[in-house]
């Protein structure tokens, strides 16, 4: 369904992620990748009123693509800090790993 009003959504939508990043560490290479592409694609979405160069701009998809992007981006940040995905790695040393997998 076409979204009339796509560039108040995802100007809200990305706002939120930067927010919601708020709570990864700095250091993780997730958070810089996704705050990066976030704050890329938040300043074109501010830089024009002109949806379909914001569009072609940014890359992704129809604006309805680009907001359900960010829906599950924005949903998936949660789910990794519950997770603990961000918390040093505590088990067996790489390659005791790799040795077990070859027997």
């Amino acid at each position: 369904a076409v979204e009339p009003e796509a560039k108040s959504v995802l100007t809200r939508l990305y706002a939120e992620t930067l927010t919601a990043l708020q709570g990864v560490p700095e250091g993780a290479e997730y958070r810089k990748a996704v705050e990066g592409l976030t704050k890329s694609r938040l300043a074109v979405v501010k830089g024009s009123d002109d949806l379909l160069a914001i569009e072609k701009a940014i890359g992704g998809g129809q604006a309805e693509q680009l907001i359900q992007q960010a829906q599950d981006e924005l949903s998936l940040i949660p789910r990794l800090i519950a997770a603990s995905a961000f918390d040093p790695y505590s088990g067996s040393p790489a390659e005791e790993i790799y040795t077990d997998l070859k027997r």
